[in-house]
């Protein structure tokens, strides 16, 4: 087999990009974009410091690259699992949010890109900039809306217009569980545990059996609201 060097080149290349990126994900979401500093990112990565300007023109837009690569990911999952739900057929209300749920559920408390999201995510809504936080809703909007023409579909008579109301009290709902979790168990994901400890009393300290109780949980509130919502609804309540 011949040797090709510009092949080399480009594999090395998205090698050491994709270096960064890792270690960028981990440290950002551990220690927050001031804290975290483009010598520490080269290090985590092994490659020169200087790779960093040549890949992202420096640490901004490498933070931003981090955010939409993690966000990205995480949407795909849950526009898959809807689709899934989508493609089986009759779709049915509680199977479409428990699969949305459960998808969310897996994903940030139990691997490790997903707590990344998590991370990262909390903190920008917290302390971030604007145009960071346009980034963040540009990336989530196909999970967000793939989520709610799914609920659309398996509610019979519903009106469009309601999904965007739909889908903001679902996720509300997400925030809540989750930092639930977190607020016992840790994992970064938010300040003040204490206080959040009175708030959040624990549902189960085993994370598959409290994933199996919230995802339940949510789904048969949800799915009673959601009828209830299109019981009553009127045009003009939701144009």
């Amino acid at each position: 087999m011949c040797f090709n060097p510009e092949r080399n080149m480009s594999e090395n290349t998205r090698d050491t990009r994709d270096r960064l990126l890792d270690a960028a994900e981990t440290l950002f979401a551990s220690g927050g974009f001031d804290t975290v500093t483009i010598r520490d990112i080269a290090s985590a990565a092994e490659v020169n410091v200087a790779a960093v300007n040549y890949h992202f023109q420096g640490k901004d837009r490498l933070y931003k690259e981090v955010l939409r690569r993690v966000i990205t990911a995480k949407g795909d999952r849950h526009v898959a699992a809807m689709e899934s739900v989508m493609g089986a057929g009759d779709v049915d209300l509680a199977a479409t949010l428990g699969a949305f749920f459960r998808t969310h559920f897996e994903d940030v408390l139990k691997s490790e890109s997903g707590g990344n999201f998590l991370k990262l995510f909390v903190r920008e809504i917290h302390h971030g900039s604007s145009d960071v936080a346009e980034l963040i809703m540009e990336a989530l909007q196909p999970m967000w809306d793939s989520l709610g023409r799914a609920v659309i579909a398996s509610t019979p008579g519903a009106d469009p217009a309601l999904a965007p109301w739909i889908v903001g009290s679902l996720h509300g709902q997400l925030i809540h569980f989750t930092m639930r979790w977190c607020s016992i168990h840790g994992g970064g994901c938010h300040d003040g545990t204490d206080a959040m400890r009175l708030l959040f009393p624990p549902l189960a300290d085993d994370v598959d059996e409290y994933i199996d109780l919230a995802v339940e949980h949510i789904t048969r509130f949800s799915v009673a609201g959601i009828q209830a919502l299109i019981a009553g609804q009127t045009v003009e309540e939701t144009s």
